[in-house]
């Protein structure tokens, strides 16, 4: 009987405290009081979250689950997007990037300022803030610059199986 309060006693506990830096990200992502500030990587003109994306390759990210693709098909005025089935998704794992060569005072604001197109690569392993949800601000009058991540943790971006 005593085994039984405290195991009680422990559940009720984990439950109330919900998902910590010490939870798996599942259990994290499972937590309705919880907002994870997930990394997103560029796929064509789509982004995908980094929990959702694996190393293919070297060079290349992949989707993780398939996702449904779409084929356009126009009529005359009207174009409609028509399920084409479901594949996975691949892109590189460098990007494009500009950076201001000015190093002015008035920096990269002037029209005309020499900028620079650079391959950038993406992150495979993130430092990921974890908010609570109670925290954010959804209005006009966001504080977001103010608000304090309840934890942080690591996440890596793992090789597709």
């Amino acid at each position: 009987m005593k085994k039984m309060i405290i195991l009680a006693t422990l559940l009720i506990g984990a439950t109330a405290f919900g998902a910590n830096k010490n939870s798996s990200w599942a259990e994290i992502s499972n937590d309705n009081k919880l907002v994870v500030e997930e990394p997103h990587i560029h796929f064509g003109n789509t982004t995908i979250s980094a929990f959702e994306v694996c190393i293919a390759s070297d060079t290349m990210f992949r989707t993780i689950s398939k996702k449904q693709t779409y084929n356009r098909v126009s009529n005359g005025d009207n174009d409609n997007w028509v399920p084409a089935g479901k594949k996975h998704l691949y892109t590189s794992r460098t990007y494009k990037d500009e950076i201001c060569e000015d190093t002015s005072d008035s920096g990269c604001t002037m029209l005309g300022t020499p900028w620079t197109v650079i391959d950038v690569e993406y992150f495979t392993n993130y430092r990921v803030e974890v908010y609570r949800a109670s925290d954010i601000s959804t209005g006009d009058n966001d504080n977001s610059m103010y608000r304090r991540p309840r934890f942080s943790k690591s996440y890596s971006i793992s090789n597709c199986r």
